[in-house]
Protein backbone atom coordinates (compact mmCIF):
# COMPACT_ATOMS: atom_id res chain seq x y z
CA UNK A 1 0.00 0.00 0.00
CA UNK A 2 1.19 3.51 -0.75
CA UNK A 3 -1.25 5.40 1.50
CA UNK A 4 -2.25 4.72 5.14
CA UNK A 5 -5.08 6.60 6.84
CA UNK A 6 -5.13 6.59 10.66
CA UNK A 7 -8.64 6.73 12.09
CA UNK A 8 -9.30 7.20 15.79
CA UNK A 9 -5.66 7.07 16.96
CA UNK A 10 -4.96 9.44 19.86
CA UNK A 11 -2.30 7.87 22.07
CA UNK A 12 0.52 6.24 20.13
CA UNK A 13 3.00 3.93 21.83
CA UNK A 14 6.71 4.09 21.10
CA UNK A 15 6.50 0.83 19.15
CA UNK A 16 3.62 2.13 17.04
CA UNK A 17 5.52 5.34 16.32
CA UNK A 18 8.50 3.28 15.16
CA UNK A 19 6.16 1.36 12.85
CA UNK A 20 4.87 4.61 11.34
CA UNK A 21 8.42 5.88 10.82
CA UNK A 22 9.33 2.60 9.12
CA UNK A 23 6.35 2.98 6.79
CA UNK A 24 7.40 6.52 5.91
CA UNK A 25 10.94 5.30 5.22
CA UNK A 26 9.37 2.96 2.65
CA UNK A 27 7.69 5.90 0.91
CA UNK A 28 4.23 5.36 2.40
CA UNK A 29 2.15 8.52 2.85
CA UNK A 30 0.40 8.84 6.22
CA UNK A 31 -2.88 10.67 6.76
CA UNK A 32 -4.94 11.37 9.90
CA UNK A 33 -8.71 11.30 9.45
CA UNK A 34 -10.52 13.91 11.52
CA UNK A 35 -14.27 14.26 11.95
CA UNK A 36 -15.84 17.68 12.08
CA UNK A 37 -16.02 18.69 15.75
CA UNK A 38 -19.65 19.26 16.79
CA UNK A 39 -20.67 22.27 18.81
CA UNK A 40 -20.20 21.74 22.52
CA UNK A 41 -23.42 20.83 24.28
CA UNK A 42 -24.41 22.21 27.66
CA UNK A 43 -23.68 19.70 30.41
CA UNK A 44 -25.35 19.32 33.78
CA UNK A 45 -24.09 17.30 36.74
CA UNK A 46 -26.81 15.57 38.76
CA UNK A 47 -25.83 13.72 41.92
CA UNK A 48 -27.93 10.82 43.13
CA UNK A 49 -27.75 9.11 46.53
CA UNK A 50 -27.43 5.55 45.15
CA UNK A 51 -26.66 3.80 41.85
CA UNK A 52 -30.28 2.58 41.76
CA UNK A 53 -31.56 6.14 42.06
CA UNK A 54 -29.12 7.20 39.34
CA UNK A 55 -30.65 4.68 36.93
CA UNK A 56 -34.18 5.84 37.77
CA UNK A 57 -33.23 9.48 37.22
CA UNK A 58 -31.62 8.60 33.88
CA UNK A 59 -34.70 6.66 32.75
CA UNK A 60 -36.98 9.53 33.80
CA UNK A 61 -34.75 11.95 31.88
CA UNK A 62 -35.09 9.77 28.76
CA UNK A 63 -38.88 9.58 29.18
CA UNK A 64 -39.15 13.35 29.58
CA UNK A 65 -37.08 14.01 26.44
CA UNK A 66 -39.05 11.46 24.43
CA UNK A 67 -42.30 13.09 25.50
CA UNK A 68 -41.03 16.42 24.21
CA UNK A 69 -39.44 14.96 21.06
CA UNK A 70 -41.06 11.60 20.21
CA UNK A 71 -38.91 11.24 17.06
CA UNK A 72 -35.69 12.01 18.95
CA UNK A 73 -32.93 9.56 19.82
CA UNK A 74 -31.48 9.67 23.32
CA UNK A 75 -28.81 7.53 24.95
CA UNK A 76 -27.92 6.50 28.48
CA UNK A 77 -24.25 5.48 28.59
CA UNK A 78 -23.37 3.31 31.60
CA UNK A 79 -19.83 2.24 32.47
CA UNK A 80 -20.74 -1.14 34.02
CA UNK A 81 -23.79 -1.86 31.93
CA UNK A 82 -23.01 -5.56 31.46
CA UNK A 83 -23.31 -6.23 35.20
CA UNK A 84 -26.38 -3.99 35.57
CA UNK A 85 -28.51 -5.22 32.66
CA UNK A 86 -31.30 -6.92 34.68
CA UNK A 87 -31.90 -3.86 36.88
CA UNK A 88 -31.56 -1.43 33.96
CA UNK A 89 -34.11 -3.48 32.02
CA UNK A 90 -36.66 -3.31 34.86
CA UNK A 91 -36.19 0.44 35.34
CA UNK A 92 -36.47 1.28 31.63
CA UNK A 93 -39.45 -1.04 31.18
CA UNK A 94 -41.23 0.78 34.01
CA UNK A 95 -40.36 4.36 33.06
CA UNK A 96 -40.82 4.02 29.28
CA UNK A 97 -43.88 1.76 29.30
CA UNK A 98 -47.34 2.88 28.20
CA UNK A 99 -49.43 4.59 30.86
CA UNK A 100 -53.04 5.78 30.88
CA UNK A 101 -52.36 9.40 31.70
CA UNK A 102 -49.20 10.82 30.13
CA UNK A 103 -47.72 8.71 27.37
CA UNK A 104 -48.28 5.76 25.10
CA UNK A 105 -44.92 4.13 25.70
CA UNK A 106 -41.63 4.44 23.84
CA UNK A 107 -39.38 2.07 21.92
CA UNK A 108 -36.01 1.39 23.53
CA UNK A 109 -33.13 -1.05 23.41
CA UNK A 110 -30.23 -2.14 25.63
CA UNK A 111 -27.00 -2.81 23.73
CA UNK A 112 -24.38 -4.85 25.58
CA UNK A 113 -21.28 -6.09 23.80
CA UNK A 114 -19.98 -9.34 25.31
CA UNK A 115 -16.54 -10.65 24.33
CA UNK A 116 -16.84 -13.75 22.16
CA UNK A 117 -14.70 -15.60 24.70
CA UNK A 118 -17.41 -15.03 27.32
CA UNK A 119 -19.83 -17.38 25.52
CA UNK A 120 -19.68 -20.92 26.90
CA UNK A 121 -18.91 -22.61 23.57
CA UNK A 122 -15.93 -20.40 22.77
CA UNK A 123 -14.74 -20.35 26.38
CA UNK A 124 -14.76 -24.16 26.31
CA UNK A 125 -12.82 -24.29 23.04
CA UNK A 126 -10.15 -21.99 24.47
CA UNK A 127 -9.96 -24.07 27.66
CA UNK A 128 -9.38 -27.28 25.68
CA UNK A 129 -6.81 -25.65 23.41
CA UNK A 130 -4.96 -24.25 26.42
CA UNK A 131 -4.98 -27.68 28.07
CA UNK A 132 -3.52 -29.26 24.91
CA UNK A 133 -0.93 -26.50 24.64
CA UNK A 134 0.16 -27.02 28.26
CA UNK A 135 0.38 -30.78 27.65
CA UNK A 136 3.33 -30.12 25.32
CA UNK A 137 5.35 -29.04 28.38
CA UNK A 138 6.92 -31.23 31.06
CA UNK A 139 4.16 -30.42 33.58
CA UNK A 140 0.50 -29.61 33.02
CA UNK A 141 -1.34 -27.32 35.52
CA UNK A 142 -4.39 -29.16 36.88
CA UNK A 143 -6.38 -25.91 37.10
CA UNK A 144 -6.11 -25.56 33.30
CA UNK A 145 -7.28 -29.11 32.62
CA UNK A 146 -9.95 -28.82 35.32
CA UNK A 147 -11.44 -25.76 33.65
CA UNK A 148 -11.65 -27.68 30.38
CA UNK A 149 -13.21 -30.74 32.03
CA UNK A 150 -15.91 -28.67 33.71
CA UNK A 151 -16.65 -26.66 30.56
CA UNK A 152 -17.66 -29.79 28.63
CA UNK A 153 -18.53 -29.45 24.92
CA UNK A 154 -16.44 -32.54 24.18
CA UNK A 155 -16.84 -36.21 23.33
CA UNK A 156 -18.82 -38.04 26.02
CA UNK A 157 -20.15 -34.68 27.16
CA UNK A 158 -23.36 -36.07 28.67
CA UNK A 159 -22.49 -39.60 29.84
CA UNK A 160 -19.09 -38.71 31.32
CA UNK A 161 -19.93 -35.38 32.97
CA UNK A 162 -19.81 -36.86 36.48
CA UNK A 163 -16.48 -38.61 35.79
CA UNK A 164 -14.94 -35.36 34.56
CA UNK A 165 -16.19 -33.53 37.65
CA UNK A 166 -14.80 -36.29 39.92
CA UNK A 167 -11.35 -35.82 38.42
CA UNK A 168 -11.43 -32.10 39.12
CA UNK A 169 -12.65 -32.65 42.70
CA UNK A 170 -9.97 -35.30 43.28
CA UNK A 171 -7.17 -32.96 42.18
CA UNK A 172 -8.53 -30.20 44.41
CA UNK A 173 -8.86 -32.46 47.47
CA UNK A 174 -5.34 -33.82 47.05
CA UNK A 175 -4.07 -30.32 46.18
CA UNK A 176 -2.50 -31.71 43.02
CA UNK A 177 -1.03 -28.68 41.28
CA UNK A 178 0.57 -30.31 38.25
CA UNK A 179 0.70 -33.61 36.38
CA UNK A 180 3.06 -34.95 33.78
CA UNK A 181 1.50 -35.42 30.33
CA UNK A 182 1.69 -39.21 30.75
CA UNK A 183 0.02 -39.10 34.20
CA UNK A 184 -2.66 -36.78 32.87
CA UNK A 185 -3.45 -39.16 30.00
CA UNK A 186 -3.80 -42.02 32.51
CA UNK A 187 -6.12 -39.93 34.67
CA UNK A 188 -8.27 -39.00 31.68
CA UNK A 189 -8.61 -42.69 30.79
CA UNK A 190 -11.13 -42.84 33.66
CA UNK A 191 -13.42 -41.07 31.17
CA UNK A 192 -13.46 -43.74 28.48
CA UNK A 193 -14.48 -41.67 25.46
CA UNK A 194 -12.68 -38.49 26.46
CA UNK A 195 -9.51 -40.43 27.34
CA UNK A 196 -9.39 -41.99 23.87
CA UNK A 197 -10.06 -38.61 22.24
CA UNK A 198 -7.32 -36.96 24.34
CA UNK A 199 -4.79 -39.59 23.28
CA UNK A 200 -5.81 -39.09 19.63
CA UNK A 201 -5.25 -35.35 19.99
CA UNK A 202 -1.89 -36.01 21.65
CA UNK A 203 -0.91 -38.25 18.77
CA UNK A 204 -1.86 -35.55 16.30
CA UNK A 205 0.24 -33.03 18.23
CA UNK A 206 3.31 -35.26 18.12
CA UNK A 207 3.51 -34.80 14.37
CA UNK A 208 2.32 -31.19 14.24
CA UNK A 209 3.89 -29.57 17.31
CA UNK A 210 6.06 -27.07 15.45
CA UNK A 211 6.16 -23.32 15.03
CA UNK A 212 3.69 -22.15 12.40
CA UNK A 213 2.15 -18.89 11.29
CA UNK A 214 -1.45 -18.22 12.44
CA UNK A 215 -2.77 -19.13 8.99
CA UNK A 216 -1.00 -22.51 9.23
CA UNK A 217 -2.09 -23.07 12.84
CA UNK A 218 -5.82 -22.50 12.32
CA UNK A 219 -6.48 -25.80 10.44
CA UNK A 220 -4.55 -27.67 13.16
CA UNK A 221 -6.57 -25.97 15.90
CA UNK A 222 -9.79 -26.94 14.15
CA UNK A 223 -8.61 -30.55 13.88
CA UNK A 224 -7.57 -30.71 17.54
CA UNK A 225 -11.00 -29.48 18.60
CA UNK A 226 -12.67 -31.97 16.25
CA UNK A 227 -10.66 -34.85 17.75
CA UNK A 228 -11.88 -33.85 21.21
CA UNK A 229 -15.49 -33.88 20.00
CA UNK A 230 -16.06 -30.12 20.06
CA UNK A 231 -18.74 -28.64 20.17
CA UNK A 232 -20.14 -31.63 22.06
CA UNK A 233 -23.13 -33.92 21.73
CA UNK A 234 -26.00 -31.50 22.36
CA UNK A 235 -28.04 -30.09 19.50
CA UNK A 236 -27.08 -26.48 18.91
CA UNK A 237 -29.86 -23.99 19.56
CA UNK A 238 -30.05 -20.66 17.74
CA UNK A 239 -27.68 -18.85 20.13
CA UNK A 240 -25.12 -21.68 20.07
CA UNK A 241 -25.28 -21.92 16.28
CA UNK A 242 -24.65 -18.19 15.91
CA UNK A 243 -21.81 -18.42 18.42
CA UNK A 244 -20.19 -21.19 16.41
CA UNK A 245 -20.54 -19.14 13.24
CA UNK A 246 -18.94 -16.12 14.92
CA UNK A 247 -16.11 -18.27 16.32
CA UNK A 248 -15.45 -19.81 12.92
CA UNK A 249 -15.38 -16.35 11.35
CA UNK A 250 -13.03 -15.15 14.09
CA UNK A 251 -10.62 -18.00 13.37
CA UNK A 252 -10.57 -16.95 9.72
CA UNK A 253 -9.77 -13.37 10.71
CA UNK A 254 -7.07 -14.57 13.09
CA UNK A 255 -5.39 -16.56 10.31
CA UNK A 256 -4.92 -13.36 8.32
CA UNK A 257 -2.62 -11.99 11.04
CA UNK A 258 0.23 -14.20 9.81
CA UNK A 259 2.38 -11.27 8.57
CA UNK A 260 2.11 -9.60 11.99
CA UNK A 261 2.83 -12.49 14.34
CA UNK A 262 5.25 -14.59 12.32
CA UNK A 263 5.98 -18.12 13.55
CA UNK A 264 4.33 -19.15 16.83
CA UNK A 265 4.40 -22.21 19.07
CA UNK A 266 1.11 -23.82 20.14
CA UNK A 267 1.23 -22.11 23.54
CA UNK A 268 1.86 -18.75 21.91
CA UNK A 269 -0.86 -19.13 19.29
CA UNK A 270 -3.48 -20.18 21.88
CA UNK A 271 -2.53 -17.19 24.05
CA UNK A 272 -2.79 -14.79 21.11
CA UNK A 273 -6.08 -16.34 19.96
CA UNK A 274 -7.54 -15.83 23.44
CA UNK A 275 -6.54 -12.15 23.36
CA UNK A 276 -7.89 -11.79 19.81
Amino acid sequence: WRHVVLVGFHDMSARFQRLLLALQDQGVSLYHYQDAVPDQAQCHCVQSPTPDAEWRLAAQWAAKNLQEKPQGRFAIVALNLQSEVPFAYRVLAHELAASSDLKGGFSWNIAVGRPLSAWSLVKSALHWLEALAQSTQSQVPCRVVGAALLSGHCVGELNEASSRAELDVQWRKKQTGQLSPASLAEQLDKCEHLGAAWRAAQGYLQTHNHSYSPSQWVPHLRELLRLLGFPGERNLDSHAYQTMQAFDQRLGQFSRLAPVFGQLSLIQVVHMLGRF
